[in-house]
This record gives structure tokens, sequence and C-alpha cells, in this order.
């Protein structure tokens, strides 16, 4: 607590207070003390008031802040005080159609003039309502009549000012105005003129109250009028200023298979376009094929995104060796889609059944796709630097030595750190495999690919041998005839000689029927089954 006392004590004493009693001898002064205290306080971080004391005419200035602040404020006060009677006031007549120019724009020329005055003076005009001529000046001596003499150069030069009107029809209007009113307010500021609307660019802006945007009366004014006010050559120049503001609708041939180009992923690019350049953009769909992109707005900016557009849409092409391809791709495409995302382009490889084209294609700024290129050309290189070697396995047994899905041969790639190229089915040579890697690497993954495929082969004849017998037997059973040699049944052969059908012997009868052939079997005990009969 006691460490908390003498913190606060520290910072009390670092506060002070100081005060002066001014008997001020007329309204000037006054204004002018006002204006000055503002001024202190507004740069030497201190508080300042002025109030009258009861049962007194007198006024009192009271400047607060801490030690080292109030010393340099209090100093710079009482020296204006010293010279408080050198002040002067000062009476000009201005026309009061010429005040709005002073007093517009929040006071933006008023203030301009008592900076060029050192900021010793003030400059009061009579409000709007009592269209009075009489504008105040007050301040020192000097300050005052060079403020006095410039207001007057003002007057002279706004008696040359010319007033045009620009035809466009309202619905434009806020493209020419511009998001949040900062087209009309920059070519305004960059010509010095006015320009009115036949409605207040504070409507989009909503902040902007100054006289010059007020509107204008629709009862007796064109809605389709802008007003321009200004020296001659100013206000012609703000017109075309305006003029190419003015949006129209632009098209522009681009081949509808690079309108991804210009959309982008996730349509990134194309907002991007109509964000940066304040137009709006219509790309068909992609089942119009059509090559017709619609661009609407300002001229000028529609000649800049057509520029930008065609920059998009830049090509670099180049030969890889197909074999290549797949290792650029990466797993899963994630070495392409990465160089995809990091450089903002589209890259196209062939189709894989096109073995004779190497081409690959990169779309986007011309920037983006020859760097792209680049990335691509530092993966081959760090291919073409390894050691090569082909080796001649039976293609029959490429598809066991890949399994499923590739399994076994990114198994064999993984143990012996290598990369093995199979031919596609269509190649010449699809027998010939081809394996990368450090040389010994390589060797040794060629033997052990040899020793499998040996293995496979043998298990590859067994299969072919027992496929083609039970393929014979089948074809036996579906054909089976007999000849003079034998009895064939089904593609089996009965060695002995072709059985009578007509004889008892080899196909005896029953019963009654052997009763009748064998009357002396009556017994029972001799027919042509050898089965003694039941009695």
């Amino acid at each position: 607590e006691a460490e908390l006392v003498e913190s606060v004590r520290l910072q009390l004493d670092n506060i002070a207070i100081y005060s002066n009693e001014i008997e001020l001898n007329s309204q000037y002064q006054t204004n002018v003390i006002s204006s000055t205290l503002k001024k202190i306080q507004d740069t030497m971080n201190v508080k300042t008031v002025t109030t009258n004391l009861k049962d007194s005419s007198k006024n009192i200035a009271v400047i607060v802040g801490p030690k080292e602040h109030l010393k340099s404020a209090v100093d710079k006060f009482e020296g204006i005080i010293k010279n408080i009677d050198k002040m002067v006031e000062e009476t000009i007549l201005i026309d009061p159609k010429y005040h709005k120019h002073f007093v517009g724009k929040k006071s933006e020329l008023i203030n301009r003039i008592i900076d060029d005055c050192g900021g010793n003076a003030t400059i009061s005009f009579p409000s709007s309502s009592s269209n009075s001529e009489f504008v105040v000046v007050q301040g020192f001596r000097d300050s005052v009549s060079m403020a006095v003499n410039k207001m007057r150069s003002y007057v002279e030069m706004f008696k040359l000012h010319i007033e045009i009107e620009l035809n466009v029809p309202q619905k434009y209007h806020r493209s020419i105005v511009g998001p949040k009113g900062c087209v009309v307010r920059e070519i305004s500021s960059k010509f010095n003129v006015n320009i009115k609307l036949p409605f207040k660019p504070n409507h989009v802006n909503g902040n902007d109250n100054s006289a010059d945007n007020e509107p204008i009366n629709s009862n007796n004014f064109p809605s389709d009028v802008i007003l321009i006010s200004g020296m001659p050559d100013d206000c012609y120049a703000a017109r075309d200023a305006l003029v190419e503001m003015i949006p129209v609708t632009r098209e522009v041939e681009i081949p509808y298979d690079l309108h991804f180009t210009i959309i982008g992923q996730k349509g990134k690019n194309i907002r991007n376009l109509v964000d940066k350049y304040n137009v709006h953009i219509d790309v068909p769909s992609s089942d119009a094929k059509s090559n017709i992109i619609k661009i609407f707005g300002p001229v000028k900016k529609i000649e800049e995104v057509i520029m930008e557009m065609m920059q998009q849409t830049y090509e670099v092409k180049f030969d890889v060796d197909s074999k290549w391809h797949s290792k650029i791709i990466g797993r899963k495409g994630n070495i392409i889609n990465k160089i995809r995302m990091d450089r903002n382009v589209k890259i196209i490889f062939p189709n894989k059944n096109d073995i004779q084209n190497n081409t690959i294609v990169i779309i986007g700024t011309e920037s983006n796709a020859k760097a792209a290129k680049e990335d691509i050309l530092k993966i081959l290189d760090g291919f073409n630097n390894l050691y090569v070697e082909e080796v001649n396995i039976n293609s029959n047994v490429h598809s066991r030595l890949i399994g499923a899905q590739g399994a076994r041969i990114k198994k064999i790639m993984k143990n012996f750190e290598v990369e093995i190229h199979f031919p596609r089915n269509d190649e010449p040579n699809n027998d010939t495999v081809t394996v990368y890697g450090k040389e010994e690497n390589v060797h040794e993954a060629i033997r052990h690919l040899e020793e499998v495929a040996d293995e496979y082969i043998q298990e590859l004849e067994v299969e072919m041998f027992e496929k083609s017998k039970l393929e014979n037997n089948k074809n036996g059973y579906e054909n089976g005839t007999a000849n003079n040699n034998g009895y064939v049944n089904g593609g089996i052969t009965w060695e002995h000689p072709t059985p009578n059908t007509a004889s008892n012997k080899d196909f005896p009868s029953f019963r009654a029927a052997d009763t009748a052939n064998n009357p002396t079997d009556a017994s029972g005990t001799n027919n042509a089954w050898n089965i003694p009969r039941r009695h």
C-alpha cells in the first residue's frame, strides 16, 4: 500500500495548474485568445479553457497539464498575450455567391489561408441565411493584411469561374461517384473544381456533408445533368475525366478453354480484377463454350482489365519425356499441385494414351508461367543426374511385379531407393523396364526384379499348362464321339472292344424278359447278373 501511495503522489506531482487573469477589451481579442489556446492544446499535450469570473467583466485563461509540457505552453501563451494590443480587426466585403467557395469542403480554403498566414489570424463568415457581405478577419496586423489580400485574389479568380453541364444517364451516376464517393472527390480535388450531381455523393459515402454536395433541386434541374464549376481549363479537364468514368460494355474474345485462368481457383483471379478496377465481368458458362467475355465499366478501366486478362493467358510450351510425367506430377498430384498453387498457373499434361506427345503446357501470367517451367525443370534435373539402366522382363509378369495399386513395385523402390519405369502396353519394346538411381542400388534392384520375374514366369507357365489341360478336357466332353479304337465317352477312352448292345451278356434283361430267353434259369440260380433269386 505504501508503494501505491508513493506512485500516486509522484503522478500528482507531475500535474500542475496554471491560470492567468486577462482583461480583454474587445470581442476580437477573445476570439484570438481562444484560437491561440486551441492551437497550444493541440500541439503541446495540455488542456486549455477560457471562462468568465462571476460578478466580473474579466476573462480567465486556464492551462492544465504535466510540468514538462506546462512551462513551454505557458511561455508561448504569455508571449502572445504581450502582443495582444498589436492585434487588429478588418472587415472585407465579399459577394455571398462566393462564400461557398471559402466555407465549402469543411472550410478547406479558409484553413489554407490561415496556415499561409502563420496561423495568427481568424476569418469569420456570416451565416448563409443572413445573405451578408461582411467577412471579419482578426489577428496580428501583418497576418490580417496577408489574409485579406489572399481572399481578394481568390474572389477575382472566382469571378472567372464558369459552370458547364455534362449530360449522363442517371443510372450511371453511381459508377461516376465511385465507391464511397472516391472517384468524384479525386477528380474534384485534382482539377480544383466543384462537381454537383442530382443526388448527394454522401448518399454513397455517408460522411461528406459539405455545402458543395447539397442536392440539386430535382424540380428545376434535369436528373441526368452533372454541373462542373471552376476555372475554364480545369472544368473541361474535369469533364473529360468524368466522361472516361462513364461505364460501357466491351466484349473481348478469349478461347473458352482458357477462361479458367481468368476465373482462377475458386474465382480468386476474377474477384481481384473486379475489386481492383471497379468493373463487372461476365464469363460464359463452360457448357456454352463461348469465347466472348463481357466487361462493364469505365473505358479506361476496361482497357486495363483486358490487358491484365491477356497477360493471364500467356502460354509456355516445352517437351519432357513422357516417362518423367508421373514423377513430375507426384503421388496424387502433390508435386504439380504445389507448383500450381505457388505460381497461380494452369499446368496441362498430355493424355496418357498419347505416347507420342511429350509437350507440357503452362498458362498464366508471363512471369508466373516461366517460373513454373523452371520449377519443373529443376525436378527433371534431379532425375537426369541419376544412373539409368534398362532390363528386359517379360511383359506378361509386369502386372504381377507392380501389384495391386502399385503396392509391390512401391515397396521395391522404397527398399532399393530407386525409381522404376514400366512401359505402356502399346509401346514397341514393351518388355523394357527402366531403373533409375544410384548405380549400386540400380544393380541390386535389377537383380531382385529378375529373380522375382523368374518365379512369376514359372508360376505363369504352370498356370497356363493347367488352363490348357482344362480347356482340352472341356472340349472333349462337349464333342465326345465313338470310333473303331474304343468307346469314347466325355473324353474318356475305355481300353476294350466296343460292346454289343444287343447282347444279353453285355446288357442282361430283368425278370420276365430274362426267363423267356433263358427257361433253364427258372430255378433262379443262373442269370446274366449271377445274382441268386430269392424265393
